[in-house]
Protein backbone atom coordinates (compact mmCIF):
# COMPACT_ATOMS: atom_id res chain seq x y z
CA UNK A 1 0.00 0.00 0.00
CA UNK A 2 1.19 3.45 -0.86
CA UNK A 3 1.32 6.21 1.70
CA UNK A 4 -0.03 9.63 0.85
CA UNK A 5 2.67 12.24 0.40
CA UNK A 6 0.16 15.09 0.29
CA UNK A 7 0.22 17.96 2.78
CA UNK A 8 -2.30 18.23 5.62
CA UNK A 9 -3.76 21.56 6.74
CA UNK A 10 -1.10 21.54 9.46
CA UNK A 11 1.53 21.32 6.63
CA UNK A 12 2.64 17.89 7.87
CA UNK A 13 2.90 15.02 5.40
CA UNK A 14 -0.36 13.05 5.41
CA UNK A 15 0.98 9.43 5.39
CA UNK A 16 -2.56 8.00 5.07
CA UNK A 17 -3.22 5.02 2.79
CA UNK A 18 -3.71 5.92 -0.89
CA UNK A 19 -6.69 4.33 -2.67
CA UNK A 20 -7.80 4.16 -6.28
CA UNK A 21 -11.42 4.24 -7.35
CA UNK A 22 -12.78 1.06 -8.95
CA UNK A 23 -15.17 3.17 -11.05
CA UNK A 24 -12.93 5.93 -12.44
CA UNK A 25 -9.25 6.93 -12.52
CA UNK A 26 -9.26 8.89 -9.24
CA UNK A 27 -6.42 8.18 -6.79
CA UNK A 28 -5.85 9.71 -3.35
CA UNK A 29 -6.25 9.36 0.38
CA UNK A 30 -9.56 9.16 2.25
CA UNK A 31 -10.39 11.86 4.78
CA UNK A 32 -13.51 12.61 6.83
CA UNK A 33 -13.54 16.34 6.12
CA UNK A 34 -13.20 18.07 2.75
CA UNK A 35 -9.81 19.55 1.85
CA UNK A 36 -7.96 17.87 4.74
CA UNK A 37 -5.09 16.87 2.44
CA UNK A 38 -3.69 18.21 -0.82
CA UNK A 39 -3.89 14.66 -2.28
CA UNK A 40 -7.36 13.78 -0.98
CA UNK A 41 -9.27 11.60 -3.44
CA UNK A 42 -12.05 10.30 -1.17
CA UNK A 43 -14.26 11.72 1.56
CA UNK A 44 -15.70 9.18 4.00
CA UNK A 45 -15.34 6.34 1.46
CA UNK A 46 -16.91 8.31 -1.42
CA UNK A 47 -14.86 9.13 -4.50
CA UNK A 48 -14.57 12.89 -4.92
CA UNK A 49 -14.43 12.54 -8.72
CA UNK A 50 -17.36 10.23 -9.53
CA UNK A 51 -19.15 9.68 -6.19
CA UNK A 52 -18.66 5.89 -6.14
CA UNK A 53 -18.57 4.35 -2.67
CA UNK A 54 -15.38 2.56 -1.70
CA UNK A 55 -15.95 -0.64 0.26
CA UNK A 56 -12.53 -2.02 1.10
CA UNK A 57 -11.77 -5.16 3.03
CA UNK A 58 -11.34 -4.35 6.71
CA UNK A 59 -11.42 -0.59 6.01
CA UNK A 60 -14.15 0.40 8.45
CA UNK A 61 -13.70 3.41 10.70
CA UNK A 62 -14.09 1.87 14.14
CA UNK A 63 -16.10 4.41 16.11
CA UNK A 64 -17.38 3.77 19.64
CA UNK A 65 -20.92 3.57 18.24
CA UNK A 66 -19.96 0.97 15.64
CA UNK A 67 -18.02 -1.05 18.20
CA UNK A 68 -21.04 -1.03 20.53
CA UNK A 69 -23.42 -2.06 17.73
CA UNK A 70 -21.11 -4.90 16.69
CA UNK A 71 -21.00 -6.14 20.28
CA UNK A 72 -24.78 -6.00 20.66
CA UNK A 73 -25.32 -7.76 17.32
CA UNK A 74 -22.39 -10.15 17.92
CA UNK A 75 -20.84 -9.32 14.57
CA UNK A 76 -17.21 -9.58 13.56
CA UNK A 77 -15.67 -7.31 10.92
CA UNK A 78 -16.04 -9.95 8.19
CA UNK A 79 -19.77 -10.33 8.88
CA UNK A 80 -20.21 -6.57 8.96
CA UNK A 81 -18.37 -6.16 5.62
CA UNK A 82 -20.62 -8.83 4.09
CA UNK A 83 -23.74 -7.01 5.31
CA UNK A 84 -22.52 -3.71 3.88
CA UNK A 85 -21.71 -5.24 0.50
CA UNK A 86 -25.12 -6.93 0.31
CA UNK A 87 -26.94 -3.69 1.15
CA UNK A 88 -24.92 -1.75 -1.46
CA UNK A 89 -25.77 -4.32 -4.15
CA UNK A 90 -29.47 -3.89 -3.41
CA UNK A 91 -29.38 -0.12 -3.90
Amino acid sequence: MASCQGKRKSTAICNSVVYSCDNCTNVGCDQVEARECSNQGFRSNSCLMCGAIRVGAERLAMTPQLEQAMTVLRLGTHELNALIRRSLKRS
